[in-house]
Protein backbone atom coordinates (compact mmCIF):
# COMPACT_ATOMS: atom_id res chain seq x y z
CA UNK A 1 0.00 0.00 0.00
CA UNK A 2 1.47 3.05 -0.95
CA UNK A 3 -0.89 5.97 0.64
CA UNK A 4 -2.67 5.67 4.49
CA UNK A 5 -5.45 7.03 5.48
CA UNK A 6 -4.88 8.97 8.87
CA UNK A 7 -8.96 9.38 9.40
CA UNK A 8 -8.99 5.66 8.99
CA UNK A 9 -6.26 4.90 11.71
CA UNK A 10 -8.39 7.48 13.72
CA UNK A 11 -11.40 5.61 14.01
CA UNK A 12 -9.76 2.47 14.25
CA UNK A 13 -8.34 3.88 17.35
CA UNK A 14 -11.74 4.86 18.48
CA UNK A 15 -13.33 1.59 17.84
CA UNK A 16 -10.68 -0.53 19.34
CA UNK A 17 -10.42 1.87 22.81
CA UNK A 18 -14.59 2.14 23.26
CA UNK A 19 -14.45 -1.84 22.81
CA UNK A 20 -11.80 -2.34 25.43
CA UNK A 21 -13.43 0.48 28.01
CA UNK A 22 -16.79 -1.69 27.58
CA UNK A 23 -14.81 -4.76 28.71
CA UNK A 24 -13.31 -3.37 31.49
CA UNK A 25 -16.68 -1.74 32.64
CA UNK A 26 -17.77 -4.91 31.96
CA UNK A 27 -15.22 -7.26 34.39
CA UNK A 28 -15.38 -4.64 36.85
CA UNK A 29 -19.51 -4.95 37.19
CA UNK A 30 -18.74 -8.89 37.47
CA UNK A 31 -16.28 -9.12 40.16
CA UNK A 32 -18.34 -9.30 43.58
CA UNK A 33 -18.54 -7.06 46.17
CA UNK A 34 -15.39 -5.74 47.95
CA UNK A 35 -13.03 -8.09 49.83
CA UNK A 36 -9.37 -7.78 50.01
CA UNK A 37 -9.12 -10.43 47.72
CA UNK A 38 -11.53 -8.95 44.82
CA UNK A 39 -10.00 -5.45 45.45
CA UNK A 40 -6.89 -6.93 44.55
CA UNK A 41 -8.58 -8.42 41.34
CA UNK A 42 -9.97 -5.20 39.99
CA UNK A 43 -6.73 -2.88 40.84
CA UNK A 44 -4.90 -6.06 38.74
CA UNK A 45 -7.47 -6.03 36.13
CA UNK A 46 -7.95 -2.12 35.73
CA UNK A 47 -3.69 -2.15 35.80
CA UNK A 48 -3.84 -4.55 32.66
CA UNK A 49 -6.61 -2.44 30.82
CA UNK A 50 -4.12 0.65 31.42
CA UNK A 51 -1.11 -1.05 29.86
CA UNK A 52 -2.87 -2.22 26.90
CA UNK A 53 -4.49 1.36 26.59
CA UNK A 54 -1.26 3.12 26.33
CA UNK A 55 0.47 0.04 24.13
CA UNK A 56 -2.38 1.03 21.61
CA UNK A 57 -1.71 4.66 21.99
CA UNK A 58 1.71 4.74 21.13
CA UNK A 59 0.61 2.23 18.08
CA UNK A 60 -1.90 4.85 17.32
CA UNK A 61 0.08 7.71 17.63
CA UNK A 62 2.92 6.97 15.41
CA UNK A 63 0.64 5.43 12.60
CA UNK A 64 -1.10 8.54 12.62
CA UNK A 65 1.66 10.63 12.01
CA UNK A 66 3.11 8.26 9.24
CA UNK A 67 0.05 8.35 7.19
CA UNK A 68 -0.05 12.32 7.83
CA UNK A 69 2.92 12.94 6.95
CA UNK A 70 1.98 9.90 3.90
CA UNK A 71 -0.55 12.18 2.73
CA UNK A 72 1.19 15.63 2.88
CA UNK A 73 4.75 15.35 2.28
CA UNK A 74 5.80 19.01 1.84
CA UNK A 75 7.07 19.89 5.07
CA UNK A 76 8.52 16.90 5.73
CA UNK A 77 10.60 17.17 2.15
CA UNK A 78 11.64 20.66 3.06
CA UNK A 79 13.14 19.54 6.60
CA UNK A 80 15.26 16.47 4.84
CA UNK A 81 16.36 18.74 1.70
CA UNK A 82 17.61 21.34 4.48
CA UNK A 83 19.62 18.62 6.85
CA UNK A 84 21.20 17.08 3.64
CA UNK A 85 22.05 20.38 2.26
CA UNK A 86 23.41 21.20 6.23
CA UNK A 87 25.31 17.99 6.39
CA UNK A 88 26.88 18.68 2.64
CA UNK A 89 27.84 22.18 3.96
CA UNK A 90 29.37 21.20 7.26
CA UNK A 91 30.79 18.12 7.01
CA UNK A 92 31.56 17.14 3.36
CA UNK A 93 32.34 21.12 2.48
CA UNK A 94 30.04 21.25 -0.79
CA UNK A 95 29.38 24.78 -1.57
CA UNK A 96 25.31 25.66 -2.39
CA UNK A 97 24.56 24.83 -5.47
CA UNK A 98 27.37 21.49 -5.44
CA UNK A 99 25.31 19.07 -4.40
CA UNK A 100 23.67 16.88 -7.17
CA UNK A 101 19.92 17.22 -7.35
CA UNK A 102 19.62 13.79 -7.51
CA UNK A 103 20.54 13.11 -4.23
CA UNK A 104 18.26 15.75 -2.60
CA UNK A 105 14.88 15.05 -1.92
CA UNK A 106 12.27 14.29 -4.31
CA UNK A 107 8.31 15.85 -3.96
CA UNK A 108 7.35 12.36 -3.01
CA UNK A 109 7.71 9.92 -0.68
CA UNK A 110 5.75 6.85 -0.25
CA UNK A 111 4.45 4.93 2.62
CA UNK A 112 7.85 3.41 3.31
CA UNK A 113 10.01 5.98 2.70
CA UNK A 114 7.81 7.61 5.51
CA UNK A 115 8.21 4.73 7.83
CA UNK A 116 12.09 4.67 7.34
CA UNK A 117 12.40 8.47 7.89
CA UNK A 118 10.19 8.87 10.64
CA UNK A 119 11.62 5.71 12.54
CA UNK A 120 14.49 5.01 11.75
CA UNK A 121 14.93 2.68 14.63
CA UNK A 122 11.29 0.73 14.23
CA UNK A 123 10.60 1.80 18.22
CA UNK A 124 7.78 4.32 16.49
CA UNK A 125 6.79 8.05 17.33
CA UNK A 126 6.40 9.28 20.34
CA UNK A 127 5.25 12.43 21.96
CA UNK A 128 6.99 12.30 25.53
CA UNK A 129 5.08 15.88 26.85
CA UNK A 130 3.53 18.36 24.64
CA UNK A 131 6.60 20.46 23.77
CA UNK A 132 7.71 17.19 21.87
CA UNK A 133 4.02 17.00 20.05
CA UNK A 134 4.49 20.48 18.66
CA UNK A 135 7.66 19.54 17.53
CA UNK A 136 7.02 17.27 15.65
CA UNK A 137 4.26 20.03 13.82
CA UNK A 138 7.22 22.05 13.12
CA UNK A 139 9.50 19.47 11.99
CA UNK A 140 7.06 17.39 9.77
CA UNK A 141 3.08 18.34 9.56
CA UNK A 142 0.90 20.27 6.98
CA UNK A 143 -1.83 21.31 5.99
CA UNK A 144 -5.14 20.19 7.81
CA UNK A 145 -3.16 17.80 9.65
CA UNK A 146 -0.68 20.18 11.30
CA UNK A 147 -3.92 22.59 12.32
CA UNK A 148 -5.28 19.66 13.42
CA UNK A 149 -2.07 18.87 16.30
CA UNK A 150 -2.05 22.92 16.86
CA UNK A 151 -5.76 22.88 18.12
CA UNK A 152 -4.95 19.86 20.24
CA UNK A 153 -4.02 21.89 23.87
CA UNK A 154 -1.34 21.59 26.34
CA UNK A 155 -4.34 20.83 29.48
CA UNK A 156 -6.25 18.46 26.93
CA UNK A 157 -2.87 16.38 26.19
CA UNK A 158 -2.19 16.19 29.69
CA UNK A 159 -3.84 12.85 30.28
CA UNK A 160 -1.27 11.18 27.39
CA UNK A 161 1.41 12.38 29.41
CA UNK A 162 -0.09 11.17 32.52
CA UNK A 163 -0.46 8.28 31.51
CA UNK A 164 3.02 7.66 29.96
CA UNK A 165 4.53 8.54 33.20
CA UNK A 166 1.82 6.48 35.37
CA UNK A 167 2.81 3.41 32.49
CA UNK A 168 6.48 3.98 32.82
CA UNK A 169 6.39 3.40 36.94
CA UNK A 170 4.31 0.20 36.22
CA UNK A 171 6.14 -1.17 33.58
CA UNK A 172 10.15 -0.15 35.06
CA UNK A 173 9.17 0.02 38.56
CA UNK A 174 12.82 2.41 38.85
CA UNK A 175 12.91 4.43 41.46
CA UNK A 176 13.52 7.13 38.54
CA UNK A 177 10.66 6.16 36.68
CA UNK A 178 8.25 6.42 40.40
CA UNK A 179 9.78 9.77 41.51
CA UNK A 180 8.99 10.97 37.85
CA UNK A 181 5.55 10.39 38.09
CA UNK A 182 4.93 11.58 41.71
CA UNK A 183 6.39 15.03 41.06
CA UNK A 184 4.71 15.34 37.70
CA UNK A 185 1.21 14.25 38.74
CA UNK A 186 1.45 16.87 41.62
CA UNK A 187 1.42 19.64 39.08
CA UNK A 188 -1.58 22.23 39.19
CA UNK A 189 -1.38 21.91 35.05
CA UNK A 190 -2.37 18.62 35.71
CA UNK A 191 -6.32 17.91 35.57
CA UNK A 192 -7.82 17.79 39.12
CA UNK A 193 -9.24 14.25 38.20
CA UNK A 194 -5.80 12.79 37.82
CA UNK A 195 -4.24 14.50 39.76
CA UNK A 196 -2.26 12.56 42.53
CA UNK A 197 -3.15 13.53 45.80
CA UNK A 198 -1.60 10.60 47.75
CA UNK A 199 0.70 12.12 50.61
CA UNK A 200 3.53 9.23 50.23
CA UNK A 201 4.79 8.38 47.01
CA UNK A 202 3.33 5.10 45.42
CA UNK A 203 4.28 1.97 44.83
CA UNK A 204 3.50 0.17 41.40
CA UNK A 205 0.47 -1.35 43.82
CA UNK A 206 -0.02 1.98 44.90
CA UNK A 207 -0.66 3.05 40.73
CA UNK A 208 -2.86 0.26 40.31
CA UNK A 209 -4.92 1.80 43.36
CA UNK A 210 -4.90 5.26 41.55
CA UNK A 211 -6.35 3.73 38.52
CA UNK A 212 -9.53 2.47 40.36
CA UNK A 213 -10.02 5.43 42.67
CA UNK A 214 -12.57 7.66 42.07
CA UNK A 215 -11.85 11.07 42.19
CA UNK A 216 -14.98 12.35 43.20
CA UNK A 217 -18.17 11.03 44.37
CA UNK A 218 -20.75 9.41 41.14
CA UNK A 219 -17.76 9.62 39.15
CA UNK A 220 -15.69 7.17 36.60
CA UNK A 221 -12.45 5.49 38.03
CA UNK A 222 -9.80 6.86 36.54
CA UNK A 223 -8.69 4.31 34.47
CA UNK A 224 -12.19 4.81 32.93
CA UNK A 225 -11.31 8.54 32.38
CA UNK A 226 -7.97 7.40 30.95
CA UNK A 227 -9.58 5.28 28.08
CA UNK A 228 -12.54 8.57 27.63
CA UNK A 229 -9.46 11.06 27.46
CA UNK A 230 -7.41 9.39 24.90
CA UNK A 231 -10.39 8.82 22.79
CA UNK A 232 -11.10 12.37 22.46
CA UNK A 233 -7.54 13.42 21.69
CA UNK A 234 -6.96 10.97 19.21
CA UNK A 235 -10.63 12.02 17.83
CA UNK A 236 -9.48 15.53 17.45
CA UNK A 237 -7.38 14.26 15.07
CA UNK A 238 -9.44 13.87 12.57
CA UNK A 239 -8.68 16.13 9.27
Amino acid sequence: MNKAEPNAVVDDFVTRTTEALGDWTAIDAYIPPRTPRTLSLRRRVAGDAFLALMISWEGFFSDWMIAAVNRRPGKAVATLTSRLNAYADKDLGLPPGRLSASLLTTSHLNLGDVRRVLDASGHNIVARDYAELQKHADRWLTDGYETAVRSVTSYAFSPVVVGRLVRNAMAHASESALTEVDRSLRAASIPPELRLTAVKKNSVPGWRSYLTAKPTVGSAARVELLHRSLISVAGSLNV
